[in-house]
């Protein structure tokens, strides 16, 4: 229903935030070693996360994909690439239920709905992430 609204819509799409949007485990260590109280909700909270994509992925880090969607739009000079496509999410498919479509290419000839933002400045974000569990609310 919100895709067919008419308000101005934004995107941070998983490959956006795939590379632009990873912590590596030092950098949760050090966050983990700030001693505030936010610092420490999200240390405590990222453990799973971490332990997940450390022991299982093999990967160096974690993919803050929810906190790249909330943070990019409040500093829109970090965005460094974007683009109008058309987005639609599949409620009745045979195939899928609920999964979010973007016409990369215009393939689907439908009017853009949704601003993408294609690429991030990645040391801004984690700069961002950082001021945020270093503040003493």
């Amino acid at each position: 229903m919100i895709l067919r609204a008419g308000v101005p819509l934004v995107v941070t799409p998983w490959e956006t935030a795939k590379r632009d949007a990873v912590l590596s485990l030092a950098e949760r260590d050090e966050i983990g070693r700030m001693d505030t109280p936010v610092a420490r909700f999200f240390h405590r909270v990222t453990q799973t996360l971490y332990s997940y994509t450390t022991n299982v992925e093999e990967f160096g880090g974690a993919i803050h994909s929810d906190i790249i969607g909330v943070t990019v739009p409040l500093f829109p000079a970090e965005i460094l690439d974007r683009a109008n496509m058309y987005m639609c999410v599949e409620l009745g498919g045979e195939h899928s239920r609920g999964v979010t479509l973007l016409d990369w290419v215009g393939l689907a000839g439908k009017t853009p709905n949704v601003t993408i933002f294609k690429a991030v400045d990645a040391a801004a974000f984690r700069a961002h992430v950082m001021a945020m569990c270093g503040r003493v609310l």
